[in-house]
């Protein structure tokens, strides 16, 4: 009958504990601070998608007209509602300007660039003398040309998308560029410069 080696299944018991111990108190530690790293960042990014979907779409309820010939009641039930909405507007435009840091944090360049130019472009607008329908119709089309850009993978991760996602994001460039250089009203309401 074979004898049992003890020093063998003792090393191989001792081995086994320094492993386990190991990744139980080195490397697991370690990877669930990853994991939940990681699990922020993606829920920041759903985050500042749906912000800015949300804005744009209480941007686009603020700018839809009433038809003329409503009834008068129907018209002040209308004008409170887009006031709500512009309340609305106004707080998501600040929580996506405050919260800007957080959320691009979480993109690589180019893309990094762009939400921190949206939500600071949206944040100017809102804080300009623009009339209240122009701002609206300005967040909606920031709005919706940033939406597209953060709905569509980016390029390093689907090459066969990179010219839909390019273009996407020339258009929220251009935006941006358009609302930094229209001329704001005076006090009058007339366009200056």
């Amino acid at each position: 009958m074979p004898s049992i080696n003890w020093d063998t299944v003792s090393t191989a018991g001792a081995t086994a504990l320094v492993v386990t111990l190991a990744v139980e108190y080195v490397a697991k530690p370690r990877l669930e601070a990853r994991k939940e790293a990681i699990l922020d960042a993606l829920r920041a990014r759903r985050e500042v998608q749906a912000l800015v979907l949300r804005m744009t779409v209480a941007a686009q309820r603020y700018a839809a007209d009433m038809p003329d010939g409503v009834d008068p009641r129907l018209r002040t039930k209308w004008a409170t509602e887009r006031n709500r909405q512009y309340a609305v507007l106004e707080e998501l435009v600040l929580k996506l300007s405050d919260e800007v840091p957080r959320y691009a944090s979480t993109f690589r360049q180019p893309l990094r660039d762009l939400v921190v130019q949206v939500a600071y472009t949206a944040f100017g607008i809102m804080l300009s003398l623009r009339p209240k329908t122009r701002k609206a119709q300005m967040l909606v089309e920031l709005g919706t040309a940033a939406a597209a850009v953060l709905d569509l993978p980016a390029p390093w991760k689907v090459v066969w998308r990179a010219l839909p996602w390019q273009r996407s994001a020339d258009e929220v460039r251009r935006l941006v560029a358009q609302a930094e250089g229209e001329p704001a009203p005076d006090a009058g309401g007339k366009q200056v410069g």
